[in-house]
């Protein structure tokens, strides 16, 4: 019975990791908005829309990704990292948003409940 618990326990960690591997999953590559079929326009205002942002402190800084068809088009940092350090955002920085989608959903429960 011990050998049929160890095999069953194996074959599910067989089965579960399986899925991690990355094989199947070709992910996203560096290209240029020709190759993601975007307008050149759209992103350039990407560019506008962010340092108008900034320059208004509407924002202290951000990262934008656009990607199409498998293919990032545009990928910038823009601004500052923090509220007290002029340390420039990277590209690469860790977001610590933690649950801040809770409040939001919370916010749409009752307006929905309020309604009926």
């Amino acid at each position: 019975m011990t050998n049929l618990y160890f095999l069953s326990i194996c074959l599910a960690a067989t089965y579960l990791l399986s899925g991690c591997s990355d094989h199947h999953n070709k992910g996203l590559k560096s290209g240029t908005y020709q190759e993601a079929a975007l307008n050149k326009q759209q992103l350039q205002k990407l560019d506008s829309l962010f340092s108008h942002s900034i320059r208004n402190n509407t924002i202290n800084g951000g990262v934008a990704l656009v990607a199409r068809n498998g293919v990032i088009a545009y990928h910038k940092a823009f601004g500052a990292k923090g509220l007290t350090d002029d340390e420039p955002m990277k590209k690469d920085h860790l977001f610590r948003i933690a649950s801040m989608t809770k409040p939001l959903t919370a916010v749409a429960i009752l307006q929905l409940w309020i309604k009926g």
